[in-house]
């Protein structure tokens, strides 16, 4: 007798995955409940206090998209300052619409973050629930390899960070997932219905973002070997239809309300930088990403692809591999995210990470199977290079007590990983054991620098304290300023949305000057473009909240154009003295 796991060939019956005990389906809830708790004490633990009430604040980027939605809810309509040209300075259609429903709601501005935030919550828990249906597609419910999916995923800190910071990232990936599912089940069924459940899903998902594109195109390729398999049904034409006619809208909105046929963000990114400059920095932080953060995932995938090809590869796997290979090739495309100094995925490769932890559970439950010997030996080194990727930390990042429990715990795994080794000749292991130890390593070498940080104790998450201090600022400038007042920011979040005042983004993202105009540095998306001889020389704001790489020729201009410096290196405009109270502003200058 033999028992066959989707795409792994034939396997002699005593060889299977370990059956899923009666108890082992509440190890899934476990997880889900675990993880859970813990989303909900990182969105506390985002939380602060300003004269006794309790805020909460979204990632700077997540308050952009706050600020365009507060203003479409108070009916000023998609625009960044209320009463001028809009400009489209976000990339979420779908996310802000929703934000904006959320302001609709009788909820204080103090409280409308924790409602997206608690949005993320649902979304990542759901998400846990497709994943776990995707890795019973490939391999059925008797396997390890649902539950090692749904851990890696519960607990990835990116997919957790980007989603309760308010970004939408975990509403892509749930989409993604949802579309992934949908794809599995009409290659084992054909439906109409999920058909048009299909469509609907890849029609929010281009919606949410254009860039959403790759992830359905790369789902409408495996539907057409589908159709190539089953046969050619004409309802399949229903989802490209609709999707070309999706974004044919919308381009046609963006040019009739905004003037351009693309978001002005794809302007500030873009304009004045080659395809090979993107593509270096892109392939070289992808490179970096791979060294520092996937180096474990990427290497027993690789490992099993190497000694089990035929074993691993299916269709269904080829479409969960075609998801990642198209995210990162997108990432490179674009020249990667700002935010790659953080040391774990980018927005990007994020949305993609819970389908290659699939492959994982499916590659780490086939070594054990027939490569076990193998994948013992590499336990160890494993280890090691968790020792080293802790070192990094310790040297390059300002992380040193936190990472030395994570050196000792990656010491203890190597020493375990030599023990099973010696124990297995003996055959006393199984690869429940197995499987377990490397998924340990796993989540320690994914997860390292993000618990690092909580470790710390300073926050839960990186920028948290800066949103939160940007936060402070916007509320101390609604206090502290008349309502005609204009602010010049580089952080142009979290402080604009709770000032409430017509605001100048230094840094292009809703401008089309800015824009639009050549690079004045090095290429990092979004944050080499400015222009302070048209942003603060000819738009005058009333008060400048600092400058970005500010140069002793910068400062001399400010003073020149008739402004003064005052606190926290900002600068106030000489006439516009009655429009802010020093008293409360700046305090220490009185």
């Amino acid at each position: 007798m033999s028992t066959k796991i989707d795409g792994c060939g034939e396997i002699p019956e005593g060889m299977t995955s370990p059956p899923v005990s009666a108890q082992l389906k509440y190890w899934h809830w476990a997880c889900v409940a675990a993880a859970g708790l813990f989303y909900l004490f990182f969105i506390w633990k985002n939380s602060f206090l300003v004269n006794g009430h309790r805020f909460f604040s979204l990632f700077d980027d997540g308050m952009i998209s706050m600020r365009y939605a507060k203003n479409l809810a108070d009916g000023f309509g998609l625009r960044w300052n209320p009463g001028e040209a809009p400009v489209e300075g976000y990339t979420n259609l779908l996310w802000i619409l929703y934000m904006a429903a959320i302001h609709l709601l009788p909820v204080p501005m103090s409280k409308t973050s924790l409602v997206v935030m608690l949005t993320g919550v649902v979304i990542l828990l759901f998400n846990l629930l497709v994943v776990k249906r995707i890795a019973e597609r490939i391999v059925g419910k008797n396997s390890y390899v649902p539950l090692m999916s749904v851990v890696l995923t519960a607990f990835y800190y990116p997919l957790i960070y980007w989603t309760l910071r308010g970004m939408e990232v975990g509403f892509l990936c749930l989409l993604t997932n949802v579309a992934i599912l949908l794809a599995f089940r009409l290659q084992e069924r054909h439906s109409a219905a999920d058909v048009w459940w299909l469509t609907l899903v890849c029609c929010a998902a281009v919606l949410t973002r254009p860039d959403a594109i790759v992830p359905v195109m790369v789902v409408g390729i495996f539907l057409v070997f589908v159709m190539w398999q089953s046969g050619f049904k004409l309802v399949y034409l229903i989802i490209p239809v609709a999707v070309v006619a999706v974004i044919a809208g919308h381009t046609a909105f963006r040019v009739a309300y905004y003037g351009d046929p693309l978001p002005n963000t794809y302007y500030l990114k873009v304009t004045g930088v080659s395809l090979v400059e993107r593509g270096t920095r892109g392939l070289w932080v992808l490179l970096e990403l791979a060294v520092y953060h996937l180096w474990s995932v990427l290497l027993i995938v690789a490992v099993a692809l190497g000694t089990n090809f035929k074993r691993l590869l299916s269709s269904k796997v080829l479409l969960l591999l075609g998801i990642f290979a198209g995210q990162a090739a997108y990432s490179v495309y674009v020249g990667g995210d700002a935010w790659e100094w953080m040391d774990f995925s980018n927005r990007y490769i994020t949305i993609a990470m819970p389908v290659l932890f699939v492959v994982l559970g499916l590659a780490v439950t086939i070594l054990c199977q027939f490569r076990e010997k193998a994948l013992l030996a590499a336990l160890p080194f494993l280890g090691i290079g968790l020792l080293v990727q802790c070192r990094y930390y310790v040297v390059v990042k300002p992380q040193k007590l936190a990472v030395l429990g994570l050196a000792l715990t990656a010491l203890l795994v190597v020493l375990i990983g030599v023990g099973l080794l010696l124990l297995n000749r003996s055959r006393r292991l199984g690869p429940a054991t197995v499987s377990l130890v490397t998924l340990l390593l796993v989540c320690l070498t994914l997860n390292l620098f993000g618990v690092s940080n909580w470790l710390m104790g300073k926050n839960n998450g990186l920028l948290t304290l800066e949103d939160a201090g940007a936060s402070r600022i916007g509320l101390l400038f609604r206090q502290a300023t008349t309502p005609d007042v204009t602010i010049a920011y580089v952080w142009a979040g979290a402080a604009p949305y709770f000032a409430g005042r017509r605001a100048i983004e230094l840094l292009g993202k809703s401008d089309k000057v800015i824009a639009k105009s050549q690079p004045v540095a090095e290429f990092v998306p979004g944050h080499n473009k400015w222009n302070y001889a048209y942003s603060i020389g000819k738009l005058k704001p009333d008060l400048v909240i600092g400058l970005w790489k500010a140069t002793d020729s910068d400062r001399k201009m400010m003073t020149d154009w008739g402004y003064i410096p005052i606190c926290n290196d900002w600068y106030l405009r000489k006439e516009s003295s009655n429009k802010v109270n020093m008293a409360i502003l700046c305090p220490s200058l009185q």
